[in-house]
């Protein structure tokens, strides 16, 4: 399951989810949460070091509700029983398929500007996954996984700057640097400070050693100046909005 509806209702739906699912009989349910939690704001597009496995403390403030999401995850996590398995999954940067959210926002800036725009230094990185790889995760989940456990799926990441650059390549535009008001009037406010100004760096190791999930998409960079992005493209599908994957 994937929630678009505010934090405070996902909490009371997941929870009513849980209750329902124990009752039921529903052996598996599987929750999407997100990298997002693990955000490190960076209104400037500077570098972050740090990177977080699935256990690993999180020792900056709060961001974006980030306590209540915590708060879905738990209950999620804890609501295992004898006959009711549950699993949440952290994705990061979905993309492939020339789906994503992040990289059509950045076709879209070329549209609209001229150029493909990334914020301030664009040295901020976002972990990444391919959706097919992510697919196939939640099916090791539900074969492997141990109950209540927390599996985040990332394989690579990449800067804004790069992505922006690939983009570029395949427009054929240059690149244009904005500051973070010039950001916000280009792709509002709330997505700018969710998905552009922040960096967002994990790693998979549970994924990994218990799930034994090889991702095999390795290159965001190259699928959008070589793979699915630049075909669609070249397809005409030149005006860029949020895709869903196909």
């Amino acid at each position: 399951m994937a929630a678009m509806v505010p934090f405070e209702d996902e909490l009371e739906i997941m929870t009513a989810m849980v209750a329902g699912c124990q009752k039921g009989g529903v052996r598996h349910l599987l929750f999407t949460s997100g990298t997002g939690v693990l955000s490190i704001e960076a209104k400037d597009g500077a570098w972050s070091q740090y990177t977080f496995a699935e256990d690993d403390p999180y020792p900056f403030p709060a961001r974006h509700n980030r306590a209540v999401r915590i708060q879905t995850e738990t209950v999620v996590r804890e609501g295992s029983t004898d006959r009711l398995s549950t699993y949440v999954i952290r994705p990061p940067l979905i993309y492939g398929n020339a789906g994503s959210i992040q990289i059509p926002q950045i076709f879209e800036s070329a549209r609209k500007t001229g150029a493909a725009c990334y914020l301030g230094f664009g040295l901020n990185l976002y972990s990444a996954v391919h959706v097919e790889d992510l697919a196939e995760a939640y099916c090791l989940a539900v074969e492997k996984g141990k109950p209540g456990a927390l599996y985040h799926t990332v394989c690579g990441e990449a800067n804004f700057r790069s992505i922006a650059e690939a983009v570029a390549t395949v427009v054929g535009c240059g690149t244009k640097s904005l500051d973070y008001e010039e950001a916000c009037a280009l792709w509002g406010d709330v997505w700018v400070d969710l998905a552009l100004a922040v960096n967002s760096r994990s790693i998979a190791k549970r994924a990994v050693e218990e799930l034994g999930w090889k991702p095999r998409h390795l290159d965001v960079i190259d699928d959008i100046r070589n793979g699915s992005y630049r075909q669609n493209f070249e397809a005409g599908l030149s005006e860029f909005t949020w895709a869903s994957h196909g």
